[in-house]
């Protein structure tokens, strides 16, 4: 697998996923080899700490380019890097894979994607990377956009233009690939009208979260895991709570670059009874949080992909209330549609008729074990390689 990103060295929930997905491969028995490298993660935390990578069965090669933050530069900037594509043929040429799989490789350049053997290439969409320079495709108001002002759009939000994009030796290696795998059937469907090729959808997994999660002390709290920020919605989920007429608290977990904004909305608003603001948490933590929430709350005002935050709560039987974003319909319709919402005052509304007693932890947890267990993502993900080959 190539992955931009890795844990600990990640900002995002598509590295998390690449590393679900190599460990459940590896218990199945199978050689998981992840090429990753800490440039970029050094780059976008502008030379943040660096953690020590967890022991595993799965093969890391964490890659340190001599030229340091220069090479994930150039892989966005001209396409490609040169470091990065020469250590992906070496190691190729070493273990002789049978199978490539592409997840986030913005960083390290689409020079991966040109094949090195005979095996099967696969990419994962975690984003718009393969049709959008900016990878979200997205209006400034939040909407599926058509890609006609591709230019404009770069240069307004303050990143360089992307010509390699045109080139002919981007265009060949992305219909090169024999498989592209979409986690949600909107970006399937967004992706089909620009790409020829096999595009297959197989929704993402979380694992079964522990057995033994212990009861939090909070009770009647809505939950909001994730990155703080404007796109994900927070600000008008603050608002939305604010209200005197919504008596259930709010518990924020995450961090990002609005975690000053709700410190100071709660006080200046004198909310610390009603809204509570964690930021990071340990795992064992936001479990307990997830598995004492009401519910869990996904505002985001930009078309997410297929957010493992969702599929986390179902899995503690928690429902998940939403906004009709990406691929945020696609699971909370399984749970209920009447969860799905189009406005504030739509989410306003959810709220203030919502009953728990509707949604058993039992029947929460049959949608997670049908639909988004590993168990059910592994078995489509390996009957497709083995049709394929």
């Amino acid at each position: 697998m190539t992955t931009t990103f890795y844990p600990p060295h990640h900002i995002g929930g598509d590295a998390v996923f690449v590393q679900y997905l190599a460990e459940e491969l590896v218990k199945r028995g199978h050689e998981v080899h992840v090429m990753t490298s800490v440039d970029p993660y050094r780059l976008k935390k502008k030379g943040g700490v660096e953690r020590n990578i967890q022991k595993s069965s799965v093969i890391i090669h964490d890659l340190r380019s001599p030229y340091g933050i220069t090479s994930p530069l150039s892989a966005y900037i001209f396409g490609s890097s040169h470091y990065y594509t020469q250590r992906f043929s070496e190691i190729v040429r070493k273990i002789k894979p049978d199978v490539v799989h592409h997840h986030n490789i913005s960083l390290l350049g689409h020079g991966l994607l040109k094949r090195q053997g005979a095996y099967l290439s696969i990419h994962t969409t975690h984003d718009f990377w393969l049709i959008c320079p900016t990878y979200g495709l997205t209006t400034n108001k939040g909407e599926l956009c058509a890609r006609k002002q591709c230019l404009l759009c770069t240069m307004s939000q303050r990143k360089p233009p992307q010509f390699w994009r045109h080139s002919p030796a981007f265009v060949n290696q992305v219909h090169d690939l024999d498989i592209i795998i979409s986690p949600s059937k909107l970006f399937r469907d967004v992706l089909s009208t620009a790409i020829k090729g096999r595009i297959v959808h197989i929704p993402n997994f979380v694992p079964a979260p522990p057995k033994n999660t212990p009861d939090t002390i909070f009770s009647n709290f809505f939950l909001y895991a994730g990155g703080l920020e404007r796109v994900r919605g927070v600000p008008t989920l603050l608002d939305v709570f604010s209200g005197e007429d919504i008596h259930s608290k709010l518990i924020v977990v995450g961090t990002g670059s609005l975690a000053s904004y709700v410190t100071e909305f709660i006080e200046r608003k004198r909310l610390h009874d009603k809204i509570i603001y964690f930021g990071w948490v340990s795992n064992e933590e936001r479990n307990s949080l997830y598995k004492g929430a009401l519910a869990t709350i996904i505002p985001s005002e930009y078309p997410a992909n297929f957010p493992l935050v969702a599929l986390e709560s179902i899995s503690h039987g928690t429902p998940v209330i939403a906004s009709n974003k990406g691929g945020l319909p696609e699971i909370v319709g399984k749970v209920d549609a009447k969860l799905i919402y189009n406005s504030t005052p739509d989410l306003k509304q959810i709220l203030l008729n919502f009953d728990g007693t509707k949604y058993s932890s039992e029947m929460v947890k049959a949608i997670y074990q049908k639909y988004y267990a590993p168990r059910s993502h592994l078995k489509k993900y390996l009957d497709l390689i083995r049709s394929s080959k």
